[in-house]
Parts: structure tokens; C-alpha cells; sequence
């Protein structure tokens, strides 16, 4: 059960209440986000919305070594929380159906939750045609001409992404297709066309399993599926 909420700025207040160490600036980042989806909060109640790459308190975006992130905990705790999944713990509140998707586990959150590879180009097959109002991609992977994002997607998915390309590449030096002294370069390259390519995959994904009319939030864009395709309405900021 939730809390009847009436209005976005109560939705604001509510949540830094309860979550009282974590900015409103953060709160409202991610409030804005879901306001593209209905100008009424009210009208959030029961929608069914997916987020892709929606964040885990097991997030490894964050530093290796155990001194920085004991000062993380004590000085910097919304950085320590930047992956945390925000988007679906506000929309809960809120109360809209949210599915929360992420490679990390979210087993001790309320929202609905899937653990799944999202660089896995079949993951999404598991989800039916049509039967979302709205989905959500933060920062798990971003379109080329995204001018907010510092990659076209994340760094923990970028790692992924070359790790997954390593024995191709592997194969290509020891037959010397590579040089040696080009990896990097190489390296770098195929892994941001790798990263342009999941991020259209995902989105015909999202195209399918978005009803008509739906709301696809995608880094600072919003679309909007029509006749079946996904179009872009405007820029979020």
C-alpha cells in the first residue's frame, strides 16, 4: 500500500523524508524524469513502467579502495548513492507497477525487480509485446548525439562491453590482424560502436514492449511510441 500523493512537490517531500540524507537536488533529478511521463502525479497510479539499468545498492561504480570508500560513506554519501535505484524507489511511492532491471541484484527492495544482462541482445525477449505504459533508460546506454552523457553509456557497462569483445580481439593479435601497439585505439573504438549498437537494440526492444502512446525516457530525451515506432518529442532539459 502507499501514501495517496497529491502533487509532485509532495511526491519531493515524501521522498526526502524518507531517504533524509540524499539531496533534493537528486530527488528532483529523477522526479523530473518521471514527470515526463504524466503531468499528474496522480495519474502514475497503476501505470506499469520498466527501467532499464535502474541501479543496485551493489553497484560497483564506485572506488576500489577500502579507505576511499570509508570517506564515501561519512563525507560523500550521495555520490556513494548515485547508482542506488532512485527512479523506481520515487515511482513505488508514487504508486506505479515499476519493474526494476539491473545485472546487480535489488532483492531487498519493494519495487518489483529482474536481474538480467542487459548486453545480452535477447535478454529483453522475456517481456510481452505492449505491456508497459512508460520505460526508463537513465544511464545505462545513451543515443550518439546525447550532449549530458559523458560516454554514450556508463563505464561499468563500457568494461563490459570490452571484456565481452576481449577473446575476438585476442584472436585478432595473435594473428597479428592488430598490432600491438594499436590495442588501445582499437580497443576503444569497437567498444563505443559496440555501445551505439545496444543502445538502438534496446530501443527497438522498448519500441515493441511499449504500448501506443508510451514514454520512453532516454538520457536527456524523451520519445514517444507512434504507429508502432519510437519518436522523439523534445529534450528533457
Amino acid at each position: 500500500m502507499h501514501t495517496l500523493v497529491e502533487s509532485y512537490e509532495e511526491l519531493a517531500v515524501q521522498a526526502l523524508e524518507r531517504y533524509p540524507r540524499i539531496s533534493g537536488r537528486r530527488i528532483n533529478y529523477h522526479i523530473h524524469r518521471i514527470r515526463a511521463i504524466r503531468g499528474d502525479v496522480r495519474d502514475l497510479i497503476g501505470l506499469r513502467v520498466l527501467d532499464l539499468g535502474c541501479g543496485s545498492i551493489s553497484n560497483t561504480e564506485r572506488p576500489w579502495s577500502p579507505l576511499s570508500r570509508l570517506y564515501e560513506l561519512f563525507f560523500e554519501y550521495e555520490r556513494r548513492s548515485e547508482f542506488w535505484p532512485w527512479y523506481c524507489r520515487i515511482l513505488k511511492m508514487a504508486g506505479a507497477d515499476t519493474l526494476g532491471v539491473d545485472i546487480a541484484s535489488n532483492s531487498d527492495e519493494d519495487f518489483s525487480h529482474a536481474r538480467m544482462d542487459l548486453t545480452d541482445p535477447d535478454a529483453m525477449d522475456i517481456f510481452d509485446d505492449e505491456s508497459f505504459d512508460a520505460a526508463n533508460n537513465n544511464c545505462f546506454t545513451s543515443p550518439a548525439d546525447s550532449m549530458r552523457a559523458r560516454h554514450i553509456t556508463t563505464p561499468a557497462i563500457l568494461r563490459r562491453i570490452s571484456m565481452k569483445n576481449l577473446p575476438s580481439l585476442t584472436r585478432r593479435v595473435l594473428k597479428r590482424e592488430v598490432a600491438l601497439s594499436g590495442i588501445g585505439r582499437v580497443v576503444e573504438e569497437e567498444t563505443m560502436c559496440a555501445a551505439t549498437g545496444l543502445n538502438d537494440r534496446i530501443a527497438v526492444q522498448v519500441a515493441r514492449v511499449l504500448k501506443e502512446g508510451g514514454i520512453y525516457t532516454l538520457a536527456e530525451f524523451v520519445y514517444r511510441k507512434k504507429d508502432g515506432v519510437l519518436q522523439r518529442e523534445r529534450s528533457l532539459y
